[in-house]
């Protein structure tokens, strides 16, 4: 889910539908102009589907229907190493697992106990994280169930407030 600019990896949806064409890969949110030329970009592909922006609580049904949450990030974004997405902690709650690059500050809170990472300039990691999930599905769900438990303790409203009240005073 999400914007389709820059760094945020849609480029990197081909990696999943070329090479698990048994998967249907979803992608929810972008601007109009956007997910046309992402359309037409993947328009040899029947397995991706791009729905424009939803409210909040379609958009929450959308994630929690899904069997696997992915988080591309590349380094064309500008703010790839300082930047933790709002929709990562989204994912988080959904208690499925997530399958994210391995850069930046997505580290901060995102590890191999708790997700499936990659190495967004290397193709073969994205495969091989994809296969681990159809191949393991019973620990994939642990480390969704993992990023729910985390999620809950770290960073709720309340939590990061409380933090952050400790830091101040």
């Amino acid at each position: 889910t999400g914007s389709l600019f820059a760094g945020r990896g849609a480029e990197l949806f081909d990696s999943v539908i070329r090479n698990f064409p048994e998967l249907c890969f979803v992608q929810v949110g972008g601007k109009p102009a956007d997910i046309k030329r992402w359309q037409e970009h993947y328009k040899g592909f029947s397995n991706i589907i791009f729905i424009g922006h939803q409210d909040n609580s379609t958009l929450v049904k959308y994630q929690m229907s899904a069997d696997l949450m992915f988080l591309p990030m590349t380094k064309a974004s500008s703010i790839w190493w300082c930047t933790s997405p709002m929709k990562l902690f989204e994912y988080m709650a959904t208690g499925n697992p997530i399958c994210t690059s391995r850069l930046g500050s997505l580290c901060e809170v995102m590890d191999d106990n708790n997700s499936l990472q990659f190495d967004p300039e290397n193709e073969q990691t994205i495969i091989s994280a994809i296969q681990y999930f159809l191949d393991n599905r019973d620990a994939c769900a642990n480390l969704g169930s993992q990023c729910l438990t985390e999620v809950r303790a770290n960073y709720s409203w309340k939590s990061r407030v409380d933090k952050i009240c400790r830091f101040i005073f």
